[in-house]
């Protein structure tokens, strides 16, 4: 996972030789298999844009992690985003990018220390959040038959698969 989040190019613009290799791959996997995938848009979206583009299944799930940020320069992967996992029952009912805007504005001056040892910046935390769009996503349980629909999408940059499993 490391190394694919260390490629992580989503925002960047349409790439058709990495289309390419992405449709191989999925062309590749077996029928019963679901896969784990991160999804590369070609650039910046709103949440609500996702879900109507992509129909991502699960988008409001534990099983999801929303990429909202390039990779940074200076930085091994992008910022992302898992909203389930510190606000639980209601990210269900709520946008993730919004309940990360609500989780960055609690953030204080005396919490800089702490985040850059986890290699975060607080103000490009903040910045993150005021833009409040999504660069890609990972999720868990993709068919083949849904990664081939969505790899076909304008909007899609490239999918990498990152890990498989027989239904």
């Amino acid at each position: 996972m490391g190394e694919l989040l260390r490629s992580f190019e989503g925002g960047e613009g349409i790439d058709e030789t990495s289309k390419s290799e992405a449709r191989q791959a999925i062309e590749d996997l077996p029928e019963d298999t679901f896969a784990t995938a991160i999804v590369e848009l070609a650039s910046p979206m709103a949440e609500e844009e996702v879900n109507s583009v992509l129909g991502a299944p699960g988008i409001q799930s534990d099983a999801l992690y929303l990429f909202l940020s390039r990779r940074l320069e200076g930085s091994e992967k992008p910022i992302y985003w898992r909203s389930c996992a510190i606000y639980e029952s209601e990210c269900e009912n709520t946008a993730a990018t919004q309940l990360f805007q609500r989780w960055v504005s609690k953030l204080h001056w005396t919490d800089k220390l702490n985040l850059k040892n986890l290699g975060l910046d607080i103000d490009v935390l903040r910045q993150v959040a005021r833009e409040g769009r999504i660069y890609g996503l990972l999720a868990y349980g993709y068919s083949e038959k849904f990664l081939a629909e969505i790899i076909e999408k304008p909007e899609v940059r490239t999918v990498k698969i990152v890990a498989t499993a027989r239904g």
